[in-house]
Parts: C-alpha cells; structure tokens; sequence
C-alpha cells in the first residue's frame, strides 16, 4: 500500500520550460533590485553562486544560511538588510514569472485524489527557494500549502537534490518513525561491521530506495 508520493513542483505540477522560467525570473529580480544599486550582471551571478552553494551544502547549515553568506562573501555583509526587498520582490514582482508558466488542471486533481484515497502528497521540490517563493508557485499550478504533508524550502532544510541526505531529512520532516525504521534496518543490515559510516552509507541508502518507490505514481491504483 503506497502511503505518500512525493512531487516535484517545477515542470511537474506546474509545466514550465525550465530555461524561460528562469530566465524570467532573474529579469525581474534585477529590475527590481537595480533601483538599489545592484548592478543586473552580477546580481544575477551572484544569485547563481548562492544557487550552487546551496546545492554543495554540507549540512552544518540551512539552505538559507548557505545562500546568504555566499551571497554576502561577494556584496559585502550589509547586504544582509536588503533581505526585506527580496521579500517584497517574492510578494508582488515575483507573480509575473507566471505568465511563463502553464496551469495543468490534472496536478490539482491528482493531490485531490490521493488525499481521498488516504495517500499523503508531499512537495518534494527542490529547497532552492524561500517559502513566499514556493507557496506562490503552488498557487500558480492551482495547489494549497495545506495539500501537502511536507513542503521543503530553503529555510528549513539543509540539503538539495540529487544529494541522498535531502531524502534523509525530507523523511524526517515527514515522519520521524520511519526514519527511526530506516535507521533500526540499517544497523540490522550493517551492523556487524561495527562501522557507524557504513551503517549511516546504509541507512541513506534505505531512505533513497523509499523515496525513489514513493515517487513514483501509478495512479491505476485509484
């Protein structure tokens, strides 16, 4: 019995081409941060480097956390009191990245679905964004916040995908028995050898395997 599918958001709930969403949504942050002084060449290279810092992230700290020392190492650390004007780009200026984007009646219908039938969406969507940022594009593929067992973002979590620890942690804000369950197999599994890195390798390996099966839905079992 599937008990939770996770979901990507960016072109799967929502449909988008990647590079035009993209390329939208930088155009908007540096018009509106241009005002400020921030030139939009580095802006938006500095936004990539933060990006990147995050996906390298080691775990010590928040996704947040990675992206704006990053993002100050290169404006210097006063740019930290600009974080307010992001906020307000994310509120408003942000909306208009929408007009790229396409509305896929199914993805609601989908959530709809699988909260009937028992199942637990979660929104597994890469934690590259703060939250204002990923509840407006739910909105935009006709989601709520509150369809959602979990929703990871930059400000609560520690890794991002491919890395198999953003599964770990996922799992842990989903369900912190079944990591307990992870955790329990793997020291059955591997612990013989005596090795905690080998039994913590196992353990990242259950949790990856579950993730990986609970991703995928079959929905001919609705």
């Amino acid at each position: 019995m599937i008990e939770t599918v996770l979901f990507d958001l960016d072109g799967t709930l929502l449909p988008m081409d990647q590079d035009e969403f993209v390329n939208a949504y930088m155009e908007l942050l540096a018009k509106k941060m241009a005002p400020q002084g921030y030139d939009p060449k580095h802006l938006i290279a500095a936004v990539w480097a933060g990006t990147k810092a995050m996906v390298e992230n080691d775990g010590k700290k928040t996704n947040e956390e990675v992206f704006w020392e990053d993002f100050c190492h290169i404006f210097g650390p006063d740019a930290r009191k600009d974080e307010p004007l992001f906020a307000e780009f994310y509120a408003a200026d942000f909306a208009q990245a929408r007009t790229v984007c396409r509305l896929a009646p199914e993805a609601a219908e989908t959530i709809a679905l699988l909260k009937e039938k028992g199942v637990k969406p979660v929104l597994a969507t890469n934690p590259l964004f703060p939250a204002i940022a990923t509840h407006s594009r739910l909105r935009w593929a006709g989601c709520e916040l509150d369809d959602f067992a979990a929703v990871t973002t930059y400000e609560d979590t520690h890794y991002c995908k491919p890395d198999t620890r953003y599964f770990t942690e996922l799992l842990q804000l989903m369900d912190a028995g079944k990591l307990s369950s992870a955790t329990a197999m793997a020291t059955s599994l591997a612990g013989f050898t005596g090795n905690p890195a080998i039994i913590k390798v196992v353990e990242i390996g259950i949790v990856a395997a579950w993730a990986y099966v609970e991703s995928i839905l079959d929905i001919s079992f609705v």
